[in-house]
């Protein structure tokens, strides 16, 4: 029925609107956007953050929406980019391409795009070295400083800052369906419903490395969301399973210990991660989804 659900820090969030029949929804770090039944957009935030995310631009007209920190990425149904922000940093949304045709878009340092002919573009504050210049991209994912794509052949390519590797251990496979970048961590959906993470998901750790399969328990995704909150410490996960409940999974320094993490054969913990059911357990008819904090972004199986 198009309802938005919300959870978590309200101070953040802010008051989520009651209406029905919106068609998508992103999260930032102090703003939250949908698309409505008109195809126009909404936006709000909290009283703690009044202003801080610019407006966002008029129309009936928008398909995709994204948001990170406090600025936005939209997509029009022409494929015409539009980006917007508050004035605290005014070079995370300026400059982006121009002209129609654009395929995908994600808000992020940079923000990035799928130019109709399957390249890329790219604009905002940190510009990406090495971004790869072929035509064959549908999908991109956009980090602190580094850059997902996912490929026509449905392999992954990654670009630019590596310290935690989250460049260089980006999965070498095919078989992935979507894609979503965090501070400095990937997460990956395959085409047999399970999930993969690789890069610093531990806030305060070292790399994680490449060999992160399965992440959550179960086969049975399709779609999922991440987000690191640099104020907070905090990482979170997202996942929407085929039957349309949500399961989130958080993992927090504070926290200083394994509850409900998924285990090896031994039975020891696969990763540092704290699974959060309430109040997501029990919802169902969910139909997307987005993470909230310093980066925000929703990514969908193609069905």
């Amino acid at each position: 029925d198009g309802l938005i659900v919300a959870w978590g820090d309200e101070v953040v969030a802010g008051p989520t609107p009651t209406t029905l029949g919106h068609t998508a929804i992103a999260a930032g770090g102090a703003h939250s956007l949908a698309i409505d039944s008109s195809g126009a957009l909404v936006q709000w935030e909290s009283t703690s953050f009044a202003g801080m995310s610019g407006s966002p631009p008029s129309g009936n007209d928008f398909v995709a929406i994204d948001a990170a920190g406090v600025h936005s990425v939209a997509l029009r149904l022409d494929g015409t980019v539009e980006s917007w922000g508050g004035s605290i940093t005014p070079c995370a949304y300026t400059g982006a391409p121009t002209g129609a045709g654009h395929l995908a878009i994600s808000a992020g340092y940079p923000n990035l795009a799928v130019r109709a002919d399957g390249s890329l573009a790219a604009w905002g504050c940190g510009q990406l070295p090495s971004m790869p210049s072929d035509l064959d991209f549908t999908a991109v994912a956009a980090g602190d400083g580094y850059g997902l794509g996912l490929r026509n052949d449905t392999s992954i390519a990654a670009w630019g800052d590596d310290t935690y590797g989250q460049v260089s251990s980006a999965p070498t496979a095919t078989g992935y369906t979507a894609i979503a970048a965090g501070y400095a961590h990937g997460l990956a959906l395959r085409d047999d419903g399970t999930l993969d993470a690789w890069g610093n998901y531990w806030p305060g750790g070292s790399s994680a490395g490449p060999g992160t399969t399965g992440i959550a328990p179960g086969a049975d995704f399709v779609a999922m969301d991440t987000s690191f909150s640099a104020s907070s410490n905090e990482l979170n996960f997202l996942a929407l399973r085929q039957d349309h409940s949500p399961l989130t999974f958080q993992f927090s320094p504070a926290a200083g210990m394994m509850i409900g993490a998924p285990v090896n054969d031994e039975g020891d913990p696969q990763i540092i991660l704290a699974f959060v059911p309430e109040p997501a357990a029990g919802l169902l008819g969910l139909a997307a989804l987005a993470a909230l904090g310093a980066l925000g972004r929703q990514r969908f199986k193609p069905s």
